[in-house]
């Protein structure tokens, strides 16, 4: 059976709502979205809500600076709800507190709107292989994203550091000084790794003329050269890749982080393309989270340690 937490007899569910990607303890989906008014039968994986069928994993979500300005990520929720409560093995209906986050420089004004969006009334009703389920949400807690994955190991963070969480939509920073976050030295932008996919994709498209699809660009930097047949693609799109690696690290020297005196800590989805197109010696003297579901891990134990300390 699948790791799981529980409190109470609610199951804590950590869901991370990424641009590329949303990710949960078991499993990392794309977070494109197709909407249907009849069953797809061409796609498993699709789901059943409110109404409506949705095909999930097909392309990304577009980038918006307000995690509840639409209803994607209802549906995503929804989703990965599904997805974890059959691998958790938990049947019928179910009682779930959703553990989710936000970039820091976010968290405190998108912190209430956010959790009354991931509410949603309280319940999450779909269906999903042909199983009809209705999800009470007990409670949504929400923790800053990139801390909570390394929450547990904060005290080994001595000296000067900072972590480094590459996106596909956002590039986020915190700053840990001695274990300790500064808020006042960490930054959000629009830097993820779908800057690296654009700009690979006007390249190619200029050169060549071949307009590929999104998921073309995305398995070239997950798998590498293995993932493309063309050789004169790969050459481009590594070329765009290692423009990206740059610009990202002239990104962090504008924001006063100097390798040389810090320890960078990177993770995230792009985090293996920054540690691909690094130069050497700079490689070295970097960490690297590879565990791309680092923050969903730690939204759910950040939750259960929470509601255990009797804080909720």
């Amino acid at each position: 059976m699948a790791e799981r937490f529980n409190f109470n007899g609610a199951e804590i569910i950590g869901i991370d709502h990424g641009y590329g990607h949303v990710k949960t303890r078991n499993y990392t989906v794309r977070s494109g979205i197709t909407a249907s008014d009849t069953k797809p039968y061409l796609n498993s994986d699709h789901i059943l809500f409110e109404d409506r069928y949705y095909i999930v994993g097909e392309d990304h979500k577009a980038f918006s600076h307000v995690k509840s300005g639409d209803e994607d990520n209802h549906i995503l929720t929804a989703m990965a709800l599904a997805k974890e409560l059959r691998t958790r093995d938990i049947k019928g209906d179910a009682q779930v507190i959703i553990a989710a986050g936000l970039p820091l420089l976010w968290y405190g004004s998108q912190k209430d709107s956010f959790k009354e969006y991931l509410l949603h009334g309280g319940r999450y009703r779909f269906t999903y292989r042909d199983e009809t389920r209705t999800v009470n949400i007990r409670d949504v807690m929400l923790f800053p994203q990139g801390f909570a994955a390394i929450a547990a190991d904060i005290r080994s963070y001595k000296g000067m550091n900072v972590l480094i969480d590459v996106g596909n939509g956002t590039l986020s920073t915190i700053m840990i000084v001695n274990g300790r976050p500064i808020v006042e030295r960490c930054h959000t932008d629009k830097f993820g790794a779908e800057v690296c996919i654009r700009k690979m994709r006007e390249k190619i498209l200029t050169e060549t003329g071949y307009n590929a699809h999104y998921s073309y660009y995305d398995e070239f930097l997950k798998k590498g050269p293995e993932a493309v047949a063309n050789e004169k693609h790969i050459r481009i799109m590594e070329n765009a890749a290692q423009e990206y690696v740059n610009d990202l690290m002239s990104l962090l020297g504008e924001w006063e982080y100097d390798p040389d005196n810090m320890l960078y800590t990177f993770m995230g989805g792009g985090a293996q393309t920054v540690r691909k197109y690094l130069p050497d010696d700079l490689r070295e003297k970097c960490r690297f989270i590879d565990d791309i579901r680092a923050n969903a891990k730690g939204y759910e134990a950040l939750a259960l340690a929470q509601l255990r300390r009797g804080q909720r």
